[in-house]
């Protein structure tokens, strides 16, 4: 068994400066601890010389999320979004002082790396769905050491427009407009524009039609349908674009 006298320690340097002297033994190694206890350390732990001149023993996992630990960069702050369509998500971050790049998490996993003062990413990954919401996280990433995670932030993307808008023009003032309703998503409501402003109280899911009423005699309209999330409130993109002159 060896002895640690023959041990060489390194210096660990850890963030703020200090060091810790610390060596990763190889062979099951001999030690006589502060207090006068024999204790002996497998190969791939860590004998750590402390500034008093004794010596412990840290199993090598313990050690090595100890020192990613102590050094660890700060966390990122200020994580939220700045913009979404019905398949992207795009987050917006402040990078900590010092840092290699930022690790982001969508609902718990992994899912890219970016880069150092970049402090943005567009999630466009295939994999999202319109009207979902999605938890992100980050991390900053300093050689191989984590920071803490940030606090999570929900995100929605928006719902899918609806498709196939028409009207039917059903008098001097009135008309009605038809659409077809976003397929599978009872989370949403439809809200009828007319020359670009809202149109009456939303249609309920499921509901394809809405009458428009108070319309001028003899003038041409411009009729658009949006899908608005119950949920998330985020209104879709608008559909295509009916138009019609009333009576």
């Amino acid at each position: 068994m060896a002895e640690a006298a023959n041990l060489t320690f390194s210096a660990y340097v850890l963030q703020g400066g200090n060091a810790l002297n610390a060596v990763k033994v190889t062979a099951a190694t001999h030690i006589r601890t502060r207090r006068g206890r024999h204790e002996v350390a497998n190969p791939g732990d860590y004998i750590v010389l402390d500034p008093d001149g004794s010596m412990r023993v840290v199993r090598e996992a313990t050690f090595e999320a100890e020192m990613v630990a102590q050094n660890a960069p700060s966390a990122p702050t200020s994580l939220a979004t700045s913009a979404q369509t019905a398949s992207q998500i795009t987050l917006t971050w402040t990078d900590a002082a010092t840092q290699d790049s930022v690790n982001v998490y969508r609902d718990g996993v992994l899912i890219a790396n970016v880069d150092d003062a970049v402090e943005t990413y567009d999630d466009d990954d295939a994999a999202l769905t319109p009207n979902t919401s999605y938890s992100y996280r980050l991390r900053s990433v300093l050689n191989e050491a984590l920071s803490v995670l940030t606090s999570a932030i929900t995100a929605w993307t928006d719902p899918a427009p609806p498709t196939n808008c028409a009207v039917l023009i059903t008098g001097a003032t009135t008309a009605t407009v038809t659409w077809d309703d976003v397929p599978g998503d009872a989370d949403v409501q439809y809200q009828v524009y007319v020359d670009g402003s809202p149109s009456g109280t939303p249609a309920a899911a499921g509901v394809e039609t809405k009458d428009i009423t108070g319309l001028t005699t003899a003038t041409e309209y411009d009729f658009t349908v949006r899908a608005v999330g119950l949920t998330s409130t985020q209104a879709s993109a608008d559909s295509n674009t009916a138009t019609d002159t009333t009576q």
